[in-house]
Order: C-alpha cells, then structure tokens, then sequence
C-alpha cells in the first residue's frame, strides 16, 4: 500500500483555508473598488476635458440690409509673446441646412495675415470675410438678407490642442413698413391734426403696423409716457392697437400722441404722431347792460 505524501506547503494551506480563503475574497473586493473608482474618476475627467461637438451658443440679432458679425470665439495664442504656444491652422463655418462648408480660413503653414480665404457662392454670394484680428474674431456678413437667417456653426483646428467649435444663431428681423392712424370715426388720419373733437367725447385712436418679421410691438406714448403697449396681430398680419380716451378735458388739447412699432433692437421704431385738437365749451358772462365782461374757456 503506498502512501501519499503530502508537502509542508499543501499542508500549511490545507489546515488554514478558510482564513485564507476570507483573506482573498476582501482583496480580490478591495480591487475590484480600485478598479471601479479609476474607471469612473476617468469618466469624470473626460467628461470635463472633452468638448460638446456643437459648441455654446450666441445668439445675433440684425435686419434686412445691415450687417451682421458672427463671432467665432477662440484663445488666439498667437499674438501672445510665446510663440511656441499652438497655433490656428484651419477655421471653418457651416450652416444648418447646408452640408458643406460655407467659408474656410486656411492658415496651415503660413502666419494669419497670409491666410487663405475661400467662400461659398452659393450661399454667402461674395458678402462675407472673417476678420481674424478683431475683438472677438468674427465672419462679417455685409448687405443682410431675410434667407441669410439660421444656425452657424464654427470650428477651429489647432496645431496640437484638439477641436473647438460655436454656435451662432443669426435673427434677421424686417422692419415695419408703414403706420397708419384711424380716428374714432373710421376714417384714415392724413396729416398731423384729429379732430376736433368735443369737451367731454369719449374716443378711439387706432394704429395699424404693416409689415414687420417678426410682428412689431405696437405702443401708443403721450410725450414720453407710455399710454398703452396692448396689441392684436389680425390674421393678415396687421398689427393693431386701439388707445381710448375717455372724457375728453380741455387739458387734452393740442395734445402729443405717438404710436410706435418696433420688432428688436437693431433699428429705430418706426413711428407717426397727431396732435388732438378740440371743440371746448365757453362760458360767457354779460352785465345788466348786455355788455360782455368775461369770456372763459
């Protein structure tokens, strides 16, 4: 009968298993938690580090026939004293609806100031430069159309830092073209005067805004205090704001009225005024001899 030998080793692990068996099961846990906690502090850095692919947004309000400037806001390392420092390479800007490239800006191998600039005939048709030296950097689009209106986008490619793109949402507003006055009798104002109209008349002064996008904001002012900034866009696009004057007094006469219709900013608002004009009692006082002593008003 032979017997089996067994080592010191074999032995030493066989009488102390369980104490060993808990001792790798809490290491092979506490590795498992370094493991989870690096995979996750790495997420947690990427997710800092790595940019979003559409960029923050701006936001650029103009109108028909000024000029808009899209800004395309990056660290210009090189106007800094290091030149070592990374260095644009290639800039270029889309446009959502369109797939390809609208405008570059190549300065690969050669200073800004020699950049090549290329653009789309179809789309910017001559009227757009960016400037690379201005407070932000920016595409200047000159002569603004309604169509020109949308989603930009820009992307810079550096020499060594990675990618970075913005967003531009370009407004193009159109101006209200025309105002018009109505009395409170329906009839069109044609000069500067209504009326007149009695002491004591209530009475409706009506502006209607043609044009505009989007639909202007139509307010009624006496001299610089606003009246009334309550409107109605009618199914044909007319804006429209009734002022109403009760009780007329004689302190109304010759009064300022002014209406006024603005959609942005951008531009003045257009505006028309009338002057009220008045059918006021007067009170007459005679003597006992019929003569006229007093005339008030």
């Amino acid at each position: 009968m032979s017997r089996r030998r067994t080592s010191g080793l074999s032995l030493f692990f066989a009488c102390n298993d369980s104490k060993y068996q808990r001792s790798w099961h809490w290491y092979y846990r506490w590795i498992q938690t370094i493991f989870l906690y690096g995979i996750l502090t790495q997420s947690w850095i990427a997710g800092l580090i790595v940019p979003d692919e559409n960029g923050p947004l701006t936001e650029v309000q103009t109108a028909v026939g000024l000029e808009a400037a899209l800004p395309c806001e990056f660290t210009d390392d090189t106007s800094r004293a290091d030149h070592d420092m990374d260095k644009v390479q290639l800039i270029i800007w889309y446009k959502e609806g369109h797939e390809k490239p609208i405008y570059s800006f190549d300065s690969r191998g050669k200073p800004p100031t020699q950049a090549i600039h290329w653009s789309s005939q179809d789309v910017l048709k001559k009227k757009a430069h960016f400037h690379y030296e201005s407070k932000p950097p920016g595409l200047r689009i000159k002569g603004v159309e309604e169509d020109d209106a949308g989603l930009y986008r820009c992307r810079v490619d550096f020499h060594k830092s990675p990618t970075r793109n913005w967003r531009i949402n370009l407004t193009v507003l159109v101006p209200p073209s025309q105002l018009t006055i109505v009395d409170t009798f329906g009839a069109t104002v044609m000069d500067s005067i209504v009326g007149p109209y009695n002491e004591g008349s209530n009475i409706n002064m009506t502006c209607l805004s043609s044009g505009g996008v989007p639909p202007p904001r139509v307010s009624w002012w006496k001299e610089h205090a606003l009246l009334d900034d309550v409107f109605q866009v009618l199914p044909d696009g007319t804006v429209r704001n009734i002022l109403h004057l009760p009780k007329l007094t004689r302190g109304d006469l010759f009064s300022v009225y002014t209406c006024q219709a603005s959609n942005g900013h951008v531009v003045p608002p257009l505006s028309k005024t009338v002057k009220l004009d008045m059918n006021c009692e007067s009170n007459f006082t005679f003597n006992y001899a019929g003569n006229l002593l007093a005339l008030s008003r």
